[in-house]
C-alpha cells in the first residue's frame, strides 16, 4: 500500500462509519482473509438491495477484490491515518 500506508503507520477503523467511494476499509474475503484497500461501489445492486463494490488496492502489483466475484465483508471505514515518525 506505499506510498500512502507504510510499515509503522496506523489506522483507526470504525465499524459504524459506512464508507463512501474513495475511503478505505478494512474488509474480510469469503476466505476470511483480512485485507486493507480502497472502497469503490458499484452501480450493481444484490437481491437485498444492498450495493456491490470494489475493493481497490494502491499497490498495482495486487488484484482489485469485488463483490459481484466473491463474498466480502466490509468490518469498518478508516477514520484516522498516523503517520509513524521516521528516523532522518
Amino acid at each position: 500500500m506505499e506510498p500512502e500506508f507504510i510499515a509503522g503507520d496506523i489506522v483507526i477503523i470504525d465499524p459504524r462509519v459506512e464508507p463512501h467511494a474513495g475511503e478505505f476499509v478494512a474488509a474480510i474475503n469469503g476466505d476470511y482473509e483480512a485485507t486493507f484497500k480502497k472502497y469503490r461501489p458499484l452501480e450493481d445492486l444484490d437481491e437485498y438491495g444492498r450495493q456491490h463494490f470494489e475493493l481497490v488496492p494502491l499497490n498495482p502489483d495486487w488484484h482489485s477484490m469485488s463483490s459481484l466475484k466473491q463474498e466480502i465483508r466490509i468490518i469498518g471505514t478508516m477514520v484516522e491515518h498516523r503517520i509513524y515518525r521516521r528516523k532522518r
